[in-house]
Parts: C-alpha cells; structure tokens; sequence
C-alpha cells in the first residue's frame, strides 16, 4: 500500500495516512503541509487524526453552516450516499473525497482536521457523568477528547459499573499506572480488573511502554487481568505484546469506547 501511495496509484484513506504519519512521528497535518514542522506552534492538534473521529465532527460542521447533505454534495462534489457513510463512520474517505468535503465546508483539511467549531458550548471538562452526557458522547463520541482525563476516568467508572462490575476509582495521585478497581462476583469467586485510561489524541498511540508497565501492577498484585483504556489507538507493538497474554491484558481504544457508550445508553436518553 505505501508504493502505491508514493507512485501516487491510490487515493489513500484516512487512515492509512494517519499510520503513515505516525511511523514517521508527525501528525497528519504535518504530513498533509509540509511546510508545518514538528513542534511548530502553528500544527493542529490533529484531534480527528482517527478516522472514526471524523464523521460525527463533519456532521456537526455541516449543521453548524446550516447545509443539508444535498447542499454539502453539491458544494463539495462528494454524493451523498458516500456522505452519509462517513458521517456514521461507516467508511474511512479518501484524501481525495475528504479533501473535497473540506472545501465544501469552506475550510482546508488541515482547518477541518483541527476545527473545534462543532464543540458544544458546555464545558465537557467539569461536566459530572450523566445520563445526558453519555446520550451526548454515545452521538458525538468525538467530544471524548474535551474531556478532562480524570473525568474520562469517572465516566470509565460509570460505563463498567452499567456492566455489573463493582467500580473503585483510585486517587488522583499516586495511583500506579492504575485508575480503576473493577472487581465482578462470580459463582467461583471475585474477579480483580485493574483498568488504566488514556486519553491521547486521536493520532497519538499508547506504546508498549505503557501496556507492559500494566501488565507489570497485575502480576505485582495478582489481579484477574488488566486493561488499557484509550481514546486513541494502540501501536503494533502494543498489540503484539497483549496478543502473548490474551488472557490477561485487555486493549480498548476508541472504537470500543464508542460500543461502550452505545449500550449504557438508557432508552429515555438516547439521541
């Protein structure tokens, strides 16, 4: 796939280029605009970098400029059978299809990549963990990333608890690599879940560091099993690693936060 993107044989999507970039540690900005350095001020956050990120914000874009899909079709190129698609995430686009949505939305990609113009006017950082937040976050799960990481954790907590675990959130401080207790009662006995949360952006993975320093608190402390909870994605070292102790490392990244807050979703808060 990478000779065929550099003879210029396909139109890659976005998410293999958000893999490029990463393997050549810049964000997907920086590797759209060659003239953004690394570590420059002016590179965008890149909070869409995860291509399951970029529909719900590209919805919301299009209903903040008041377009229907028919009115953002016409304007971008794009049909809106493929418009919808990626609205629900259904697909990865394109550059070329993403590339012409940007215009439509009159912004560049590296503007749309990086836009905070669809976050809603409620402060998500000191939100408290509701009903209505986890109906807002089960629609536009992209708002995952304006969450304060220790409210990310509270809402962690409360996703586990909806599954039947007993949940313990640990201190803020001095917590050793570990957020959450989850503990389930079984008819052989209590099952110990130690559970540490990320919340990266979207184009930063969790490295093996970090999977193998969990693994290290689960066995020090003979839990049942450990996860590592991100709003990003895992490396493949990461996942290599976890793969060899299937039976007690746990991976979530953002599309299985998103399944999560799905199904807590209580029927009279649904969206």
């Amino acid at each position: 796939m990478f000779l065929q993107v550099e003879r210029g044989e396909t139109s890659p999507s976005l998410a293999v280029l958000a893999r490029i970039a990463a393997s050549f540690d810049l964000t997907l900005s920086q590797l759209l605009d060659p003239t953004i350095q690394s570590g420059d001020s002016r590179a965008p956050p890149d909070r869409l970098m995860d291509p399951l990120g970029a529909g719900p914000q590209i919805r919301a874009l299009r209903e903040r400029k008041d377009l229907s899909l028919r009115g953002l079709s016409e304007r971008s190129g794009v049909s809106i059978p493929m418009l919808s698609r990626v609205e629900r995430d259904e697909t990865s686009p394109t550059l070329t299809v993403f590339a012409r949505i940007a215009v439509g939305l009159d912004l560049s990609m590296s503007q749309l990549l990086s836009s905070d113009a669809a976050l809603p006017s409620l402060d998500l950082r000191v939100c408290e963990v509701s009903d209505e937040l986890i109906g807002l976050l089960s629609s536009r799960p992209e708002l995952l990333y304006a969450l304060h990481p220790r409210r990310l954790e509270e809402l962690l907590a409360e996703l586990y608890a909806r599954q039947g675990f007993d949940v313990e959130l640990t201190q803020q401080t001095h917590d050793e690599g570990v957020d959450l207790y989850l503990v389930r009662h079984t008819s052989f006995g209590r099952l110990l879940t130690l559970v540490d949360t990320k919340r990266h952006r979207s184009d930063r993975p969790v490295g093996v560091g970090v999977v193998r320093q969990l693994y290290g608190v689960v066995e020090a402390k003979n839990a049942s099993a450990g996860v590592v909870a991100t709003t990003s994605f895992f490396s493949r070292d990461a996942r290599r690693f976890q793969e060899r102790v299937p039976f007690r490392l746990g991976l979530q990244d953002y599309r299985d936060l998103q399944i999560m807050l799905r199904q807590a979703v209580r029927p009279d808060h649904s969206p």
